[in-house]
């Protein structure tokens, strides 16, 4: 009989999570930035139940009876993040509480359910929220010095313009104002910084379409590898790591692996001090990014590697050391005995097929000597296409077919055959396990219409 998701009861496309190993939905794809939607059934479970949290927090025991999950929200978020719908097992004798009123118009507020600001021991209903004297409230009064400095922070550097932030709130701004951060310009250095540290005092101002400013300075300040950027962001990063809905936080960790040998103690010394998995793990990833061989690196994805050994893996594979391939080898041979038990496989219902399909491209990427540095773009042009593939190079099929053959290569010598891997299809039937094809021009199937033709829609 096969899994199905415990909360919808999906049979297709699913995976284990990492904090109670129940069978879910490997849906996060579907998830709309910002929308705020509940539609994905894994990161409503990751994000909004107890268990989700006393894993992503690393805290020791069991959810149920843990003090420290207990301690970091108030009776009515911990009763609904311990008996919502996406739960599979639901917390015995949640506690009672009060209900919550908007303090400006004394509607009940929905912790779980509603949108709502907060300030201190306040709540404000949504409705209210966007009053300009609950705006007032809430970021400060337009007189008070500390406004007038985040105004400054948001004005822009007069070198540039004065109205930059406005401008880069868009996710395809100008390339022009791009261009003129990533010059050499240390009035608009200090004033990126200067955002930085506005997110970091003030993250609920970045909200919405105030975070793309933030997003295109944390890029500009990866890709001019600004060594003065590294402590502020890591600061950030540790701080708001559980800020999901935040992609800045995503690109801070982009940022971060372009750093280069100047990240190294600053980024080593935040995984040796961090006692949260997660982070460890995070930190492994992006020291193994640097480009810098340092046995410390290497020591600590062999011993963080049971912390998420598909990520690992990868991490390994990126650090480019030879001399791990043995370890490689080891790890696979672990999962041979069980996998040749479970003939035929899919893919979607087996984490030891999972992780071995990582190792097997780990092993691969590192015999090849392929990492992520090898490639090389255009930032301004990455802008100025607003994100868009480019057609790709005539080789590069070839090279993918070669890739390919690398990989039953791998399978073969483990298992003397290659792997015919039964994959499930989605319910659009796409199988997102396959190996992509190169980005190509898009051509309609049906021929261009001619002027005087009737339009192919019906319309006449």
């Amino acid at each position: 009989m096969g899994h199905t998701c415990g909360l919808c009861g999906q049979s297709k496309k699913l995976i284990q999570t990492d904090c109670c190993g129940e069978w879910i939905c490997d849906d996060e794809d579907k998830y709309i930035l910002f929308s705020y939607a509940r539609n994905s059934c894994h990161r409503n479970h990751r994000r909004y139940t107890l268990c989700g949290h006393h894993h992503s927090k690393a805290h020791s025991g069991d959810w149920k009876t843990c003090k420290s999950c207990r301690k970091s929200c108030e009776p009515e978020m911990y009763a609904y993040y311990g008996t919502n719908e996406y739960n599979f097992e639901k917390l015995p004798n949640p506690p009672s509480y009060n209900p919550t009123h908007c303090t400006t118009c004394n509607k009940v507020i929905s912790l779980g359910y509603d949108g709502y600001s907060m300030k201190g021991s306040q709540y404000f209903c949504e409705d209210c929220s966007h009053s300009p004297e609950i705006d007032r409230l809430l970021f400060g009064a337009v007189s008070s010095e500390q406004q007038k400095r985040k105004q400054k922070i948001f004005n822009g550097p007069p070198s540039i313009d004065k109205n930059l932030f406005h401008k880069l709130s868009m996710k395809w701004p100008a390339v022009k104002w791009i261009k003129a951060l990533l010059s050499q310009n240390e009035e608009a250095d200090s004033w990126m910084l200067g955002l930085l540290q506005a997110f970091f005092d003030h993250p609920e101002a970045f909200t919405g379409k105030h975070e793309w400013p933030l997003i295109h300075v944390i890029r500009i300040l990866g890709e001019k590898r600004l060594t003065q950027a590294i402590e502020p962001m890591i600061k950030v990063h540790d701080e708001y790591s559980d800020l999901y809905d935040f992609l800045a936080i995503d690109e801070i960790v982009i940022a971060l692996g372009k750093m280069g040998p100047p990240a190294l103690e600053p980024l080593h010394k935040a995984f040796f001090h961090t006692e949260e998995d997660e982070l460890k793990t995070t930190y492994l990833l992006l020291l193994s990014e640097l480009g810098v061989k340092d046995e410390r690196i290497k020591n600590g994805l062999l011993e963080g590697y049971h912390l998420d050994p598909v990520l690992i893996a990868g991490s390994i594979a990126e650090y480019g050391d030879m001399s791990l391939l043995p370890f490689l080898h080891e790890q696979v041979n672990i999962l041979v005995p069980a996998l040749k038990e479970q003939f035929p496989i899919s893919r979607v219902e087996s984490a030891d097929l999972n992780l071995y399909i990582e190792l097997r491209g780990a092993i691969v990427d590192l015999e090849r000597g392929w990492n992520v540095r090898n490639i090389s773009f255009s930032f301004e042009d990455y802008y100025r296409r607003k994100g868009k593939p480019i057609a790709s190079d005539p080789n590069w099929a070839m090279e993918d077919k070669q890739y390919d053959d690398d990989l039953k290569e791998v399978d073969r010598r483990f298992f003397g055959k290659h792997l015919e891997l039964v994959y499930e299809d989605d319910d659009d039937g796409n199988d997102d396990n396959e190996i992509p094809t190169p980005f190509m021009p898009f051509q309609h199937p049906a021929p261009k219409p001619g002027r005087n033709d009737p339009c192919p829609c019906g319309s006449g």
